[in-house]
């Protein structure tokens, strides 16, 4: 009986190892990109479509693509990743966002 008890909670802590905290921390990573982005930003799409961005608004970006120059609009979850996107510096960022709030 304790032996089937310790097995079930080192199996749920292996699951939660593999499988939640690396999600959990890819998605912190992702949210910390998508607040660093600003008009002049090079962003990749989860389409592949490499471009600087226009304009921000509510929840998406207008992206001027290369080398066309067409302006495509995005959503927020549509941005795949941040060219020189630095963890670090965006961590600081965020920090002094939010003491100026308080």
């Amino acid at each position: 009986m304790i032996v089937s008890a310790v097995m079930i909670l080192f199996v749920v802590i292996i699951v939660y190892c593999t499988l939640l905290l690396p999600e959990r921390n890819r998605q912190k990573r992702q949210s910390m990109m998508i607040h660093s982005i600003g008009i002049g930003s090079v962003v990749y799409t989860v389409d592949g479509i490499r471009g600087k961005v226009d304009a921000v608004s509510d929840g998406g970006y207008v992206i001027r693509c290369f080398p066309d120059e067409v302006l495509i609009s995005f959503g927020a979850e549509s941005i795949a990743s941040l060219e020189g996107f630095d963890e670090k510096k965006a961590k600081k960022q965020l920090a002094k966002q939010r003491k100026k709030r308080f």
